[in-house]
């Protein structure tokens, strides 16, 4: 679970940095 959620967190800290691009 906890790794699911560190690779959740990634995908959304990617599409942040995406969008902030």
């Amino acid at each position: 679970v906890l790794a699911s959620q560190k690779r959740l967190e990634n995908k959304y800290k990617a599409a942040e940095q995406a969008s902030d691009e």
